[in-house]
Formats: structure tokens, sequence, C-alpha cells
């Protein structure tokens, strides 16, 4: 799973009732526009970006009564559409919100929803989004709902489902060129073997049978699990269970961790492509991890460096990881190295494959690659034990996976016991006193820290001689004002 962190800004929540304000932001040429005909009639030029449209009818003195008996019209649909209101309410501003759904010969349309916004009875505007089946579009269900049900558990695998099923037919989209199709929208509620909580719609295809969708109804739920971490034996953890299994995610303190090792930064400070640290259970064991490189056999024209300077350097898929020391008779990294030799104490956690490792050297001062020949490992076979390698020049040699307490969950169990010691000594929530966002950022090469009003990042190595509470109570206490 792969997660986009954005540093100084703040994430608002939607509502569907607010979804008027978002959308009148983006009204100019990105949504419809309208135009207005005799006795206000409204029309709305056919909608585009997959049916999304917005139009502002604050000048237009149309009733909210008119605009309900003319919606067809004003969105060119037939009368085989209608639409119902499902949900009303008035703001405090005195704006009464009302969401319809669209149906199709009284079929619901799946994403067909919109929003009328009025005061006083009279229209302010109204935004959504709509559907459109083919003319010849059939309502009729071929499946059974009994049999939709059973095809719905059966691809939720083992599971004791603890509430009845509540079955719906439903014009859904699906997601491809074929645009629309009836299905079966069943709810399903229940335990699996190793007691994770579902809660789903599952889409059955309501004429083939086939499973086209799922939707999970539970954002994320707080689970405990048990951690093998590096440095403090095995610990009791908070972590988060969703549908595929468990990940670093404490919903309770507000901390996740996440694996900076293939991250792109931004110019803006903006951090892509964060990897969620995941498990099918929820006891994190020991993890596959690259422990030793050994080289038997050297090229005529490999180096380790080109002067004193220079230090052996481990670039993981063309990035830097660290340095590395050597093991064997390297007398200096300006001269060609002599056979063999080991690469050792590297320690390096592969969770995310594919790995193609390579040995060139670095600048010991500036960081920068000085190396003129390197050894490379085109493919690294994720099994635990010996392996031989070979690379085009000619140097050979073998590898070392073992496994290896993950300091992943180090972190992620330290950030929570630092976060109770301010709770219970100080009775302070969180760094900022309201349990504010804090991050984890593991194989990280810097630090990003945000403001008291941001999230806060706090980078960790590879758990190589870290002291896990020192260390983060340190800086948990550094962005505390």
């Amino acid at each position: 799973m792969r997660r986009t962190v954005v540093y100084n800004k703040i994430a608002s929540l939607l509502l569907l009732v607010n979804l008027s304000f978002f959308s009148a932001g983006r009204a100019q040429g990105q949504h419809n526009v309208i135009s207005t005909g005799i006795s206000g009639f409204i029309s709305i030029v056919t909608p585009v970006n997959g049916g999304s449209f917005f139009a502002d009818l604050r000048n237009q003195q149309i009733s909210r009564t008119e605009m309900l008996m003319q919606i067809n019209t004003s969105l060119h649909l037939s009368d085989k559409y209608h639409f119902s209101v499902f949900h009303e309410n008035e703001d405090q501003l005195g704006f009464t919100h009302s969401a319809c759904q669209q149906l199709y010969q009284g079929i619901p349309i799946e994403d067909g929803t919109i929003l009328l916004h009025s005061r006083d009875g009279i229209m302010t505007s109204f935004n959504g989004r709509i559907g459109k089946v083919p003319e010849n579009f059939s309502i009729q269900p071929v499946l059974e709902k009994e049999q939709a049900v059973l095809l719905a558990k059966s691809d939720l695998g083992d599971i004791d489902i603890t509430v009845e099923p509540v079955v719906r037919l439903i014009i859904a989209s699906t997601g491809g060129n074929t645009g629309y199709t009836l299905a079966y929208r069943i709810a399903l509620e229940g335990i699996r073997r190793d007691g994770t909580y579902i809660m789903m719609h599952i889409f059955v295809d309501a004429s083939s049978g086939n499973v086209f969708n799922r939707i999970t109804l539970i954002a994320h739920a707080s689970a405990q699990g048990s951690a093998h971490t590096l440095y403090s034996g095995i610990q009791e953890i908070t972590i988060d269970s969703y549908t595929d299994g468990y990940r670093l995610f404490d919903s309770i303190r507000n901390i996740t961790t996440l694996n900076f090792e293939n991250a792109i930064v931004s110019s803006n400070g903006n951090v892509d492509n964060l990897l969620d640290y995941t498990n099918p259970s929820a006891t994190w064991g020991e993890v596959l991890s690259l422990d030793s490189i050994i080289v038997t056999t050297i090229a005529d024209s490999a180096l380790i460096g080109n002067s004193r300077r220079t230090v052996p350097a481990l670039y993981i898929n063309g990035r830097v990881r660290t340095q590395l020391p050597v093991q064997g008779p390297i007398y200096d990294y300006s001269r060609p190295a002599d056979a063999p030799f080991t690469f050792s104490g590297i320690g390096l956690h592969l969770p995310a494959p594919p790995y193609k490792v390579r040995i060139t050297s670095i600048d010991a001062a500036s960081g920068r690659n000085s190396g003129t020949a390197f050894f490379s490992i085109d493919s690294i076979d994720l099994v635990e034990g010996l392996h031989y390698w070979s690379d085009s020049l000619g140097n050979q040699g073998y590898y070392w996976l073992t496994r290896r307490a993950n300091p992943a969950l180090d972190a992620h169990w330290g950030m929570a016991r630092v976060y109770d010691y301010f709770q219970d000594v100080f009775d302070r929530n969180g760094y900022d006193g309201h349990n504010g966002a804090v991050t984890n950022l593991i194989n990280a090469a810097y630090t990003l820290v945000g403001s008291q009003s941001n999230a806060a990042a706090l980078n960790g190595g590879r758990g190589q001689g870290c002291c896990v509470l020192s260390y983060h109570s340190n800086k948990f206490s550094n962005i505390i004002c």
C-alpha cells in the first residue's frame, strides 16, 4: 500500500452537505455552465467529467419545488429517470441541503447523487453526479438474490456471517468501457478465522455472477498485536485491521509507521511513495533481510574506489542506502581489491521487491558517487539462506539472507510508550495537546518535522545501535512547545 504524506498542509474532510462549496470553487472551466429560458427554466449543458456538474442558481429565483419538478429536463434525461430525496438538513447559516438518489425505472444508480441547495425555499445552487445507461438497458436480473449472496460469501473466503446479509438490486458502474451493469450490492458482516472483523459491500453482476467490486465499510479498526522488536523483545502494539490484514497505524494515539525506502520528496516538501508496513496476521515476527555480500572472484578492472577518501556504498534500485563495512584484505580503496572479502553487517530489510543491488564507492566527505567500477546483483532471490551471484564484469560471489527483527516495530512500539508517558505524567494528549498525527519514517535519509499545526515526521534508520525509548522521547519532546 502506497501513501502520500503532505506536510505543512491540513487536510479537510468534506461532508456530503458541504459538497456545494467544493464544487463552486471548481466551476470555472471544469464543470458545466447553465442557460436560462422562459419561466425560469434551467438547462444544464451536457455533463462532462464523468457525469459531474455544478450550477449556480443565485440569480434565477427558482423555488426548490420547481427545481424538483424539472430536474430531468434540466439534465436532459428521459422520463425513465427520476430522483428521490433521501436526506435533508439545514445548516447554521440557514441553507437547506437536499440529497437525491438517481433511479432508472425504479432501480438506483449507485453513483447517481445530486444535491439541491436552497435558502428560504429559493434555490442557490445544485451539483452532483449523474449516470446515463444505454437505451436498451435491461433491469431484469438473471441471478436470484440468494445465488448472489452465496457468490459474495464465497468471494470473501472462510468467514462466519454474524448479521443477515442486506441485498439491493442496483445499477453500478463497472469502471471500464462497458459503462454500467445491473448488479446486486450485498452488505456482509462477519468474522474471519483469524479474528478479523469484516463489514463490506460486495458487488455481484446480476447476469454473469462475477464479483467486480468490493468496498470495505470500515475505514480502520484498532487491534492489539504482538511484535518481535529488535531491542525490546516481544511487545504488545496497537495496529490497524483492514481488509488485507494489518498495518502499523495506531488510531488511538494517531501514530503511523511507514517505510521511507522508495520515497520521493518534492521541492515543496511533500513526500510520495511511502509504503505501509503490513502483515497478514496480528503477530509480527522476524522479516527477511540482506545480511552480507561476499565477493569470491573479482574482475581485473574492478576497483572499490578511486582515492583514499572513498568508501564502499550499497545502492538498492538506484539509490544509495548505506556505507558498507568491509572484512578482508582491502588495504586502501584506491588499489585493485583482492578477493575474497565480505561486506558484512548490512541488515537491510526487503519488504517491497524486486531489488537490484549495486556496490560502488562514494566520497566519504560529500556522499557523492565517485566509483568507476562496481559489483552488481541484478536480482535478489527472496529466500532465506546463501545465494550465488555473478555480473557481466566477471565478478562473482554469494549473498546471505537471514531473518531479523524489524526495527519498524521498535519505532511503532516506542513512540506509543512515549505518547503514554506524556499523557500519564503531564496529562498531554499528543505532542500538540490535540492528538496530532505523528509519522515514523523508517529507512529515512533525513528528518522531516512539521510545526505544531501540522503532522510531525520522525525519521529512523535500520535499527543499528539505537536506544529506542531515549531516541523517541527526545524527538517527541523537540516538537512540543
